[in-house]
């Protein structure tokens, strides 16, 4: 709302009821009136000066004093030099006819913006509580629904609300608040008793509701907050030749680093309606994992073949025969250790790439108590129905054994090589 300070024309005060003006008045009176009576025989005098009328106007802040013969308001305020605008009131009515002592005042219309379906539109009203302002924008406007929008500068300041106590529904930040309304109170004091003073992008739409002053008060405020995040470490991995190959050996452990985002957040009635990043530092760099890889291809020795059995001993020299000898069990014949053959290993897929993870690709590989290509220990291989040495079976019975154990146990029975190649 936009007060139009120069709406109204300025007063021209002045006080004709000076001295020299009433003596002059009195001198013709009483000539007349000797007159009269010499002219009617008298009394007639008498009744001419009951007809003057006093009178005072309260205008602009000032008070103006004067008398007339009969007259009425108008021609009181004309007298005077006192100059009304186009919507300003007089009370009583410039047609009313002046008695004795007449109290006349002048109202003064101010313009005010108004917003009519969101558009500003000029509204004329000589009261000053922003509850009769908004009465008069619908008795100009019938069928609209006026509003005022107040915010942290523009407050009504001097404005009261209402021109009487009464409580009144206010929604403040969302929520409905009931207040109390006096003569006096403006909006910026109303709002400070609810605690919800209108602060930086802050707003308040005044309304009518059933012909009462109302409120929806938006509040918006902005903070900021931080939230961190993890930075995954780099792995490197080294060839080295002193181990051997599949196995690995972690000669710096990677640490995650830090990264701290500053986010700005914005809150309308309580609720985020925008937020955006307004810093992002790293403040804990990542350290690098090292990872030293074993290369060295590891041959395993021959197994010794099984002894032959003994001969059979001659009789003794007592002519009995020898107790027989109870034969030894039979070792398995060892097999001997050959190149893997071409395509006698997975060439591709998930079990492919453990065999190279594990042993190169070697069916043949012995590394400690670790055989073949999956690098089974004689008592794993056992338990999943393996015979003899895993190394010394075909690649076949070894892929078959892995898929048996895999199927038990899980990929878990390869740690390292399973993560490796991502299926754990």
């Amino acid at each position: 709302m936009t007060v139009n300070e120069n709406s109204a024309p300025n007063s021209e005060l002045q006080n004709t009821d000076d001295q020299d003006q009433g003596k002059k008045k009195r001198l013709w009176m009483i000539g007349a009136g000797v007159l009269a009576v010499a002219l009617a025989g008298g009394g007639s005098a008498a009744y001419l000066n009951s007809q003057y009328r006093s009178y005072e106007i309260n205008v602009d802040g000032k008070t103006l004093t004067g008398s007339l013969y009969q007259g009425t308001v108008g021609q009181a305020l004309e007298k005077s030099k006192v100059k009304l605008g186009d919507h300003d009131e007089v009370q009583p009515a410039l047609d009313t006819k002046l008695t004795d002592n007449s109290q006349i005042k002048v109202l003064r219309a101010e313009q005010y913006q108004v917003l009519l379906n969101g558009k500003e539109t000029p509204v004329w009203s000589t009261a000053k509580d922003l509850n009769s302002i908004l009465q008069a924008a619908v008795k100009q406007n019938p069928g609209a629904t006026p509003t005022l929008k107040a915010d942290a500068k523009n407050t009504y300041a001097g404005h009261p609300l209402s021109d009487k106590e009464q409580e009144a529904n206010f929604m403040i930040g969302g929520k409905p608040v009931k207040v109390k309304l006096t003569k006096d109170a403006d909006l910026s004091s109303v709002l400070k008793s609810a605690n919800a003073d209108l602060q930086g992008q802050d707003s308040a739409i005044l309304t009518l509701k059933d012909g009462q002053i109302t409120a929806e008060v938006t509040q918006i405020r902005t903070s900021q907050r931080t939230e961190t995040q993890k930075i995954d470490f780099e792995t490197q991995r080294v060839n080295d030749d002193s181990l051997a190959k599949g196995e690995t050996k972690v000669v710096t452990k990677g640490q995650p680093g830090e990264r701290t985002l500053t986010i700005e957040e914005t809150k309308t009635n309580g609720v985020v309606t925008s937020a955006k990043e307004v810093a992002n530092e790293v403040t804990k760099e990542p350290v690098k994992q090292v990872i030293n890889v074993g290369t060295k291809v590891v041959v395993a020795e021959q197994p010794k073949p099984a002894p032959e059995e003994a001969e059979q001993k001659q009789p003794s020299s007592d002519g009995k025969a020898p107790a027989a000898k109870q034969p030894e069990a039979k070792k398995p014949e060892a097999k001997k250790l050959e190149a893997p053959a071409k395509g006698s290993v997975p060439s591709s897929g998930v079990w492919h790439a453990l065999a190279m993870c594990e042993s190169g690709g070697n069916p043949r590989l012995v590394h400690g108590p670790y055989h073949g290509l999956y690098q089974f220990t004689v008592s794993t291989w056992r338990s999943v129905g393996g015979s003899g040495l895993p190394s010394q079976a075909s690649p076949a019975e070894q892929l078959k054994r892995a898929k048996i154990l895999q199927a038990r146990s899980g990929w878990g029975q390869w740690p390292a090589c399973s993560r490796k190649i991502g299926v754990r």
